[in-house]
């Protein structure tokens, strides 16, 4: 290995500093966010309630296209019950 191809020693320290950095946070994050909202006078169960209710609706959202060709499969089925 030559030695033009050795990162400086300062490089070598951000990186590692950054990359542990970025995964304590992504860690911490969720504590820190509900901390910070607790603090701001929302109660972790209110979030939890408003948070549910956004997943379900984008559940319900995502579950409309297959809804709605089920609905589209069973009137096929009545047109040709209808025509036997």
């Amino acid at each position: 290995m030559c030695a033009s191809d050795e990162k400086p020693p300062l490089t070598r320290f951000i990186s590692t500093v950054a990359s542990g950095t970025a995964a304590g946070g992504a860690k911490a994050s969720p504590g820190i966010i509900v901390t910070g909202l607790t603090i701001a006078g929302i109660r972790l169960e209110d979030w939890v309630t408003i948070l549910t209710g956004i997943y379900l609706i984008i559940m319900a959202i995502g579950a409309l296209p297959k809804g709605i060709e089920g609905l589209r499969y069973l009137f096929a089925l009545a047109r040709k019950e209808k025509k036997k």
